[in-house]
């Protein structure tokens, strides 16, 4: 396995048919990351942390949120509302669970959200 470097876990909720990353999931560099999300100013980008060993991640409302949105949205209902379901690629599942490379956080990259919700 390839050391992982500058590289990151990628998700993409949402993306329709103009995804930053190919099918919604990939692991691609920090400085790609930041090029993408800078071409789309419509975007915002979020971190969730990996269990180690994990192969399957939920997404809840909270994970797609900053936290001034998270301070802001913090009292409606549906904040932990599950609204997607990743399976982590088994060559990053394998590396987590050996012990030898794998991420401990996933980014999330999502529309912008506005207090107007």
């Amino acid at each position: 396995m390839e050391p992982l470097g500058d590289k990151v876990l990628v998700y993409h909720h949402r993306a329709g048919d103009n995804p930053i990353v190919a099918n919604g999931l990939a692991v691609i560099s920090v400085y790609k990351l930041n090029d993408l999300v800078a071409e789309r100013g419509d975007l915002q980008v979020t971190r969730k942390t990996v269990p180690r060993g994990a192969l399957n991640l939920d997404i809840l409302e909270v994970d797609l949120q900053t936290s001034a949105q998270r301070d802001m949205f913090g009292t409606m209902p549906n904040q932990e509302a599950n609204v997607a379901g990743i399976k982590v690629p088994i060559r990053i599942w394998l590396g987590s669970v050996a012990g030898l490379a794998g991420f401990k956080e996933m980014i999330i990259v999502s529309k912008k959200r506005s207090a107007k919700m």
